[in-house]
């Protein structure tokens, strides 16, 4: 600042301050300000605050435009460095559309603004993007569950049983195919998955009808599948107590569970054209 000046005064407001040669020129950019009784201007990369004796300088920066900057660059936080920028910790973390994970999103003040050297910036980082849900209909629930294991989403199931669907099968999900959602905090998804459908196989079905039986297990849902025996592949046990179209064995056995799926089946043995001794 050249050491000529120009006194002023303004009544009004009591207000003095000094005015070089040099702020003449630039008497329109100033603004004052009454309550603190001071004269402030911005020029040249500097900010001018003039008191009623003293004239005050601070060195002035420009916020540099960050946004997708990668926050470990060197360059960037060099760039910082250099301009005199210093970076609030504990940064702010955000989810985005479009910017890749630890990149900058956006800074505070805006870019553009001018700073002091020596002002403290608030940058918002990345965490990564957002992800569209999968769609899992039809998918093993137990694959799909090791598959999220390590990731943020809770995976539960509710069920219900389906016949004609493999058991374990998703049907259903709480957050539907497409949706967006944020892979970075916790969520929670739960599947509708089919159900294996249980029953137990009748006991005392050896000795017989097998045609009879099948009609009747049919009717309660198995489905039955007979199985004819050659007669010579029979125990003598087996040729001594049951006659030809009778029952000599059931898979499952009698009184085991059989789970109700579209490939499950109960097997009925049988055999016909006894030979006589």
């Amino acid at each position: 600042i050249p050491s000529s000046n120009h006194f002023c005064r303004n009544y009004r407001h009591h207000t003095y301050s000094r005015i070089t040669n040099v702020q003449k020129n630039i008497c329109p950019m100033i603004r004052s300000v009454y309550m603190n009784y001071q004269f402030e201007y911005w020029y040249d990369g500097y900010r001018y605050n003039l008191w009623e004796d003293n004239v005050h300088i601070y060195a002035v920066n420009e916020i540099p435009y960050c946004y997708d900057n990668e926050l470990k660059n060197t360059v960037f936080q060099d760039t910082l460095d250099n301009l005199g920028l210093n970076i609030v910790y504990p940064l702010t973390y955000e989810t985005t559309d479009d910017v890749e994970a630890s990149r900058v999103v956006s800074i505070y003040p805006d870019s553009g603004s001018q700073v002091e050297k020596g002002s403290k910036v608030r940058l918002t980082i990345s965490n990564g993007k957002f992800e569209l849900m999968e769609d899992y209909s039809g998918k093993n629930y137990d694959a799909v569950f090791n598959e999220l294991f390590d990731t943020n989403l809770k995976v539960s199931a509710t069920y219900i049983t389906n016949s004609d669907l493999t058991p374990g099968t998703i049907v259903d999900q709480s957050i539907k195919a497409g949706t967006k959602f944020d892979p970075y905090i916790k969520n929670e998804i739960i599947f509708t998955v089919v159900d294996a459908e249980t029953m137990n196989v009748p006991i005392h079905l050896l000795g017989k009808n097998v045609y009879n039986m099948q009609i009747e297990l049919s009717e309660q849902g198995f489905n039955v599948e007979l199985r004819e025996v050659d007669y010579d592949d029979l125990s003598s046990s087996q040729k001594e107590k049951y006659k030809e179209y009778e029952i000599i064995n059931v898979d499952p056995g009698e009184g085991a569970q059989y789970i109700k799926k579209p490939d499950s089946k109960l097997i009925l043995d049988y055999y016909v054209n006894s030979k006589e001794d």
